[in-house]
């Protein structure tokens, strides 16, 4: 597992794979909290093989990837993006490269998060909410992540 809590995390990944949407995504995080301080707003985290079967508890959260209650998930560049809020303003942003390394109970679970617009651009405006528990029909959209 790597965090990201300050630019110079990010720096320091320049050769990584998954750099620009690491970069891409901190940036994002900052630029929506002007007076950004990680232990009060929550930073970015790249999963790892290591990570997807522990309790993540080195993160203050107690639960294994496969049972937080995310927020949302969506696709980003090859990843999973999944967002865990702790509360109102405290949350955790989960880069999780869709590898083959990643459980398929893992990706189960994140594929019923998914917000039908990663990966199906032209979903009717009235599905642009994202679901906590999703309907069936956009679980069904997420069956093509399943079938690798």
């Amino acid at each position: 597992m790597k965090t990201f809590k300050k630019a110079t995390d990010v720096a320091r990944f320049l050769n990584h794979p998954h750099h620009a949407t690491i970069e891409s995504l901190f940036l994002s995080i900052i630029a929506d909290c002007p007076d950004y301080r990680p232990e009060n707003d929550g930073w970015l985290v790249l999963i790892e093989l290591a990570d997807v079967d522990r309790v993540l508890d080195d993160l203050v959260v107690p639960y294994r990837l496969s049972e937080v209650p995310f927020e949302g998930v969506t696709v980003v560049d090859g990843c999973l993006y999944a967002v865990y809020l702790a509360n109102n303003q405290f949350a955790l942003g989960f880069l999780i490269p869709d590898e083959g390394w990643l459980p398929g109970e893992v990706r189960r679970v994140l594929v019923d998060y998914l917000d039908p617009r990663s990966f199906a651009p032209d979903v009717p405006n009235r599905m642009h909410t994202r679901f906590r528990h999703p309907p069936a029909h956009q679980q069904e959209l997420g069956r093509g992540l399943l079938q690798r």
